[in-house]
């Protein structure tokens, strides 16, 4: 049995005068870059987020100061490696600072629950025991990111996975039920994509035959009895799909990007953005109107402080990413940030009211969640949403009929439209300065 995919119509609405702009402004596409923590050492994971997160000078040239947030692994099986927990279940001596960073935000994500590529099978009893740790140190992640190779049953149903039982309730390695409980809302389901997703031109040339080719390939699956493996067109389209885990448990599944000369599913690492933020596809971006989690490794390859932490080809690609986000062009916030924009706005039950001389009132009603459920949002739930307004007319924002503050006026922007926003706000830096204690 597969996880099913739920219907959902994400087509951004207009009614009287008044749209939901497709983006925080002034952005005009958005990307994550999300990074698995494999092979990655404490020093490593310091010295890379120095240079892309922070604003001031590193030992590797001037900080990007990107937003970018990193993954996390329970286990790592490997005491020179970084996780939370060694293989005797104690914490390790930078428990309390990956703690701290993933509380503040600057780690979102869970890389399955550790690296079991060799074995053995993770079992209920241990998930139990990870889930449980997580609570007591107050980590609460939002969005799962399957791990590795067919030895990892903790991971969720992913189609090219048929190893991955995680969500099986009659598996030993079922644990989907206490991922949910314990606020998972996300997970990457081992899908790629080549190219934007979620696009403001869906019918773009390069989407259409890309799913005509996916079609081509889905006719072949069926024939040599690979149907299993067929896959659902939407993945090429949408950033996110909501699924229906085989334990009747939703969450939303995204696709990530890669892109590479060897071919899609070659690993990327510290080394390949030159392929991935090629001036190319960051224009096609922006053209577009697209978002991207771009698939990668900060770990990979192995570092001895020695070699180059990137290639300059790979440092001018991250350079020209922070031109595009600094020129307002291309939006770049964590993987979790993201998808929570993404999700709301694409999800956000609201009415215009237009009547009469007065302000015009844009009352929002609820965020229609296929997966956490019909709820009415808070202002921080709300953060980064903007609406064009008609030339001239003021607007005000109601919550329940109450009003909403904060909101602020923009524009015209480059499509010459104006409106009004709750400001996107990016994270605050760290206090510890992505520094891990090791000792």
């Amino acid at each position: 049995m597969r996880a099913q995919i739920i219907p959902i119509d994400t087509t951004l609405k207009e009614e009287n005068g008044v749209g939901l702009r497709p983006f925080p402004y002034p952005y005009r596409a958005a990307l994550a870059l999300c990074s698995d923590i494999d092979d990655a050492t404490p020093e490593l994971f310091t010295t890379v987020h120095r240079l892309l997160s922070l604003e001031e000078e590193s030992e590797h040239g001037p900080g990007l100061g990107l937003e970018v947030a990193d993954s996390l692994f329970v286990w790592a099986n490997d005491p020179d490696l970084l996780g939370l927990l060694d293989n005797n279940d104690h914490p390790t001596p930078h428990a309390e600072a990956l703690a701290e960073l993933c509380r503040a935000g600057w780690i979102d994500s869970l890389h399955a629950l550790g690296d079991f590529n060799d074995g053995p099978q993770p079992a209920r009893e241990r998930a139990e025991a990870a889930w449980s740790t997580l609570e007591q140190m107050e980590i609460g992640l939002k969005t799962w990111i399957n791990h590795g190779n067919e030895n990892n049953a903790q991971n969720l149903h992913a189609r090219l996975g048929p190893s991955f039982v995680g969500d099986d309730p009659i598996s030993p390695a079922y644990h989907a039920d206490l991922a949910v409980e314990h606020g998972i809302r996300y997970y990457w389901w081992h899908e790629l994509a080549a190219m934007p997703l979620s696009c403001r031109s869906p019918n773009a040339p390069a989407v259409m035959r890309a799913k005509a080719a996916n079609a081509a390939k889905n006719a072949l699956k069926r024939l040599g009895a690979k149907g299993w493996k067929v896959r659902d067109a939407a993945t090429l389209e949408h950033l996110a799909l909501p699924v229906r885990l085989r334990d009747g448990n939703r969450l939303w599944a995204f696709t990530r990007y890669n892109s590479h000369p060897r071919g899609i599913w070659t690993r990327p690492g510290r080394h390949c953005f030159r392929h991935q933020l090629s001036d190319q596809f960051l224009d096609r971006l922006v053209e577009w109107g697209g978002f991207a989690v771009v698939y990668t490794h900060f770990g990979q390859p192995r570092w001895d402080g020695r070699a180059p932490l990137f290639e300059p080809a790979d440092l001018e690609a991250l350079k020209r990413l922070q031109a595009s986000y600094r020129s307002g062009k291309v939006l770049v916030a964590t993987t979790t940030r993201l998808l929570d924009f993404w999700t709301a706005s694409r999800t956000l039950a609201w009415h215009a009211d237009a009547d009469g001389d007065g302000p015009i009132r844009i009352r929002i009603e609820r965020v229609s969640d296929p997966v956490a459920g019909s709820r009415q949002p808070t202002a921080d739930d709300l953060m980064g949403i903007a609406f064009y307004t008609p030339a001239g007319r003021e607007a005000v924002v109601t919550i329940a009929g109450n009003q909403v503050w904060g909101v602020e006026p923009f524009g015209p922007d480059e499509d010459g439209r104006s409106g009004i926003h709750l400001p996107w706000r990016k994270l605050e830096t760290p206090d510890s300065r992505f520094a891990l204690r090791v000792g």
